[in-house]
């Protein structure tokens, strides 16, 4: 009767044990890691005629398509030169050697997650115009 007692606490022990839950990850550590373009959408327009530009006709290879984002806050681009990144959801900008790049758009991620990034980059004119430049750009790894 004790070892049937016995066998029924440790199966009761083993069965509630469960294993830890795992933190799930913030938006900047979801965004480290490389990602590689698959698609992008290029919209321009310029006294109300819209020229769209995408990459449904071919297919993009990896290596020149690629960008890194290091936990240390950098950036890499094969062949660019690195930059420093700021990501405070859903907002993302940028600078070199502490100077702000590419004020003239803004960068929004609409989606990110373990697989899969999208980015908004809408240009922002500096004076009134009639035309407008937006990009979307969506990424894997």
């Amino acid at each position: 009767m004790k070892h049937l007692l016995l066998v029924t606490l440790l199966i009761t022990s083993l069965l509630g044990c469960k294993k830890q839950d795992v933190a799930p990850k913030t938006p900047q550590q979801l965004l480290v890691g490389t990602w590689y373009l698959v698609k992008f959408v290029e919209r321009q327009t310029s006294y109300g005629t819209v020229s769209r530009h995408d990459s449904t006709g071919y297919t993009l290879s990896a290596s020149p398509y690629s960008v890194t984002y290091h936990a240390d806050g950098t950036s890499s681009i094969p062949g660019a030169i690195a930059n420093d990144y700021n990501y405070v959801p859903p907002r993302m900008t940028f600078t070199h050697n502490g100077v702000a790049v590419g004020t003239d758009f803004t960068t929004i991620i609409l989606q990110l997650t373990e697989h899969t990034l999208v980015m908004h980059v809408e240009q922002v004119p500096q004076v009134p115009t009639t035309s407008t430049l937006d990009y979307w750009y969506t990424y894997e790894r």
